[in-house]
């Protein structure tokens, strides 16, 4: 018995299981079959043998993730789930035609991590929680990936991060929702979190910038 990627959510099942014991989604291989009995084969230039081909495609590109990066998850949707900060440039060579949303967790995560999301050319979400040591340099990096339409900062301040780093996400023009955490102040100009749920009238001055420069763009504190 061997495991494999779920197709649909990424989670690990055996090659023996008729369906993911995470999400339900059917794994048996066995074809489809008509009302005669016979299995049902499709044209080669049908929709359902392009879907086929890709979801041949896809499963190739998990199952080899799953092999080389055991704490890995890529969803049939292409959302990439990291936990572990290993080398991102072997995972992203591995699937950044299929990846469009990446969700890092956790405290290890790093700015030099965040420059390799420019590896991932398909790129529409960047969810970013609990990430405590990244400094204005990430700001800088998320600034440039220009095909970025959902960004969602969880939970995630450091003591290095600034208002005027913030400020960097003005440019995101195409960015249709940006969510930060709520924002306090300290010195320095530094950022906290830390039970801060009344913006001071910097953080104020601040939504009202980034609201100005993204007037098509959702922006959330929260």
């Amino acid at each position: 018995m061997a495991l494999i990627a779920c197709p649909e959510c990424g989670g690990k099942i055996s090659t023996n299981a008729p369906s993911c014991p995470h999400c339900g989604e059917p794994v048996g291989s066995s074809p489809s079959k008509n009302d005669t009995g016979q299995s049902a084969v499709h044209h080669a230039n049908s929709p359902t043998r392009l879907e086929d081909d890709d979801a041949v495609r896809f499963r190739t590109i998990t199952n080899r993730l799953l092999e080389k990066f055991p704490k890995i998850y890529l969803s049939k949707k292409g959302e990439l789930n990291l936990t572990d900060a290993g080398n991102l440039t072997d995972v992203f060579a591995e699937c950044s035609d299929v990846t469009k949303s990446v969700f890092l967790m956790g405290p290890d995560w790093r700015d030099r991590h965040i420059e390799d999301l420019n590896r991932l050319p398909h790129l529409v979400e960047v969810r970013l929680n609990d990430c405590r040591d990244l400094t204005d340099e990430t700001l800088m990096y998320l600034s440039k990936l220009s095909s970025l339409k959902i960004l969602r900062l969880e939970e995630w301040l450091s003591g290095r991060i600034t208002l005027q780093g913030l400020k960097l996400l003005a440019r995101l023009r195409g960015v249709e929702l940006i969510k930060l955490p709520h924002l306090g102040m300290q010195k320095a100009g530094l950022l906290d979190v830390a039970g801060m749920y009344k913006p001071s009238p910097q953080i104020v001055a601040f939504m009202s910038y980034l609201k100005q420069q993204l007037p098509d763009a959702i922006i959330k504190c929260e």
